[in-house]
């Protein structure tokens, strides 16, 4: 999370320099990542993981919190895969 915040940072940056003053950006978020996990803990975990890693950004950038929990789905078997 943090390597993408930071590219995103750089991509704003840059835009800024090219003369965008007023964008109307979606930023980098733990909303925007999936994943499937067999283990409910596992799946648990991850959620945290990734929401630990933007609140960390955020409170060293000091921005506002938006906080939606659940984004890595529980699911048992490889049928999702088609195996």
């Amino acid at each position: 999370m943090e390597h993408l915040k930071r590219l995103e940072g750089e991509v704003l940056n840059t835009l800024r320099d090219f003369g965008f003053q007023q964008m109307e950006l979606r930023t980098v978020n733990p909303e925007h990542f999936h994943g499937i996990e067999v283990n409910p803990r596992a799946a648990a975990i991850a959620d945290l993981v990734l929401w630990i890693g933007y609140l960390q950004w955020h409170l060293r950038t000091r921005d506002s919190i938006k906080v939606v929990f659940g984004r890595v789905r529980r699911h048992v078997g490889l049928s999702i895969l088609g195996i």
